[in-house]
């Protein structure tokens, strides 16, 4: 994981790459669930992660030049994210 800066407790911040696709989307999709499943019904929560946290719909978004996302990872796990998008509202 070059280009990567460590801190505390080996935690790891880097830009994601297309090849982050995979584990963004079960990172996303594990947190979207346990942030929002006790408001939703099973199937609209499935409906919903199934499309918004795809490896391809992830991939996708890695690869929009208007988009960035960074990866938090401690050892081999990703642990957290955040994607910025231009020209999304409030630019």
């Amino acid at each position: 994981m070059s280009g990567g800066r460590r801190g505390l407790n080996g935690l790891e911040v880097r830009r994601a790459e297309i090849g982050d696709a995979e584990p963004l989307a079960g990172l996303g999709r594990r947190l979207f669930e346990q942030t929002f499943a006790g408001d939703n019904s099973p199937e609209d929560m499935g409906s919903y992660v199934s499309d918004a946290f795809s490896r391809t719909r992830q991939r996708d978004e890695l690869g929009d030049p208007d988009r960035v996302a960074w990866l938090a990872i401690i050892g081999p796990n990703p642990v957290g994210f955040a994607t910025v998008r231009r020209g999304a509202p409030g630019d």
